[in-house]
Parts: C-alpha cells; sequence; structure tokens
C-alpha cells in the first residue's frame, strides 16, 4: 500500500499536548505542514499521528497535500474535540458555506485517510448566538477513505461529500474517478445528518 512508504509525523513530537484542555490547534496545523508535496515525478504526502489523548481545537484543521493520513491509535482513544468557546469558525475555502473540523485547503487534496479517531463537535456546549450553524466535521473529496471513525455530537453534518465525489459514495463504485471508501463509520447526536453530500 502507498502508504506504508510515507513518513509519519506524531503531532505530540511537535507541541500538542492531547490532555483536553490545552489549544492544540497551531501544533496539529504545523505537523500537518510538514507533510511533503510531491517533487517531480514522486507523489507527495504523509501521515499524521495521533497517539491517545483528547486534542481540542478552536479553529479548523486543514489538509494541504494530496495523500495525507490523519490517524490515531484508535477511535476510542484519539479524540479531536472542537472548543465551542473559542471557535473561529473560518469558512472552508473549498466549500465556503461551511466550517469544518476537518478541512481541505484545496478542491485537489484528494486521496486522503482518515482512520481511528473520534471528532467530537461539542454542539451540546454551543454558544446560543447561532454561530454555530456553520459548523460541520469532516469535508470529504474524491478517493478519499474514512475508516473507523466515530463522528460526535456535531452541530452541522458529520461527514460532507463535496462535489462529483458524492455521486460515487452513494452508489458504492470503485477504481473510478471519485470512489470513497467507508468502513466502521459511526455518526451520533448529529445536528443535521451523519453523512451527506452536495
Amino acid at each position: 500500500m502507498y502508504y506504508d512508504s510515507l513518513p509519519v509525523f506524531n503531532v505530540m513530537d511537535h507541541g500538542a499536548v492531547g490532555d483536553g484542555a490545552t489549544d492544540d490547534t497551531a501544533a496539529i496545523q504545523n505537523t500537518i505542514a510538514m507533510i511533503p508535496g510531491p517533487v517531480g515525478l514522486k507523489q507527495g504526502g504523509g501521515i499524521v499521528f495521533f497517539p491517545e489523548g483528547t486534542y481540542l481545537i478552536s479553529a479548523p484543521l486543514r489538509l494541504l497535500q494530496a495523500y495525507t493520513a490523519i490517524t490515531g491509535h484508535s477511535k476510542g482513544a484519539s479524540v479531536i474535540r472542537l472548543d465551542q468557546q473559542h471557535w473561529s469558525g473560518a469558512l472552508s475555502p473549498v466549500d465556503t458555506s461551511k466550517s469544518y473540523m476537518l478541512d481541505k485547503n484545496h478542491s485537489s487534496v484528494t486521496d486522503c485517510t482518515i482512520s481511528d479517531l473520534t471528532f467530537d463537535g461539542q454542539a451540546q456546549n454551543a454558544p446560543a448566538d447561532g454561530t454555530s450553524k456553520t459548523q460541520s466535521g469532516i469535508l470529504v473529496l474524491s478517493r478519499d477513505i474514512i475508516s473507523r471513525v466515530n463522528l460526535y455530537d456535531i452541530w452541522g453534518y458529520g461527514l460532507f461529500i463535496f462535489g462529483d465525489s458524492g455521486e460515487y459514495a452513494m452508489r458504492l463504485v470503485y477504481d473510478r474517478i471519485g470512489a470513497l471508501t467507508f468502513e466502521a463509520v459511526d455518526a451520533a447526536y448529529e445536528g443535521r445528518h451523519g453523512m451527506m453530500r452536495e
């Protein structure tokens, strides 16, 4: 498998604490920024690893390169939690109507894998001013793989499949442009839908 040859970047080696109280947004985003892009004919990509812990984020995490894998110890042990009191609400550069916990910097950031993580949107603690209305979980693009992921208490969409990707995901068509794979994905207490396509 392609990912077996990619470099691994541990978020705790780059400043993330994972104690559920410290804002780990900058440390995680800096780790994601270390993923190399393509050089010549060599495809880029890399693995961002989250050890066991709860990682509080106050702004969207944006994947910058295709073939990026975001993975944890297990979906019960590695949790990315939205900080409702300090959430920036920055809208996605790909889908400008929503803000995602895990976003993409560009529509060309495809072929990514998200696995063995829980995304906790803490919608029950959302402010009453309505700013939570744009919040969603994961933006999914072409040929992404979502495996062993728990989407919990997210105000908007747990998974939002953007663009033509949705046509193939809903029919579970593989080995063609836009194919997506979902395995052991749980969605609970979502404000709108567990999974939605554009």
